[in-house]
């Protein structure tokens, strides 16, 4: 079973719904296997989201339009733009806490 978490941002949502989400799984977990992606623009991402989601093997893709040059470039608005640079940090905080 895979459980995919995107649309609108779904972070915005808080750890503690992720938690519950997982919670909700345990019970399937030793007859299925259980795979829970996230889609995010990685702006609400911090060590707390970044520890649970390699606690409970979350696949998190980063939505970004290229490099930040490029993404700012073509960026129509300032507050895309300033979503591409807080962006880039929560990146890091994700790759820092991969198991590999």
């Amino acid at each position: 079973m895979i459980g995919r978490l995107h649309g609108g941002e779904p972070t915005l949502l808080g750890v503690d719904f992720f938690r519950r989400v997982v919670e909700l799984q345990a019970p399937y977990r030793a007859r299925k296997e259980i795979r829970n992606t996230l889609q995010t623009n990685a702006l609400s991402l911090d060590d707390e989201w970044c520890a649970f989601f390699k606690a409970n093997d979350f696949f998190i893709g980063v939505s970004l339009d290229g490099p930040q040059d490029i993404h700012d470039r073509y960026a129509r608005i300032a507050t895309v733009r300033a979503r591409s640079s807080a962006s880039w940090p929560a990146c890091g905080c994700c790759r820092s806490t991969r198991s590999n």
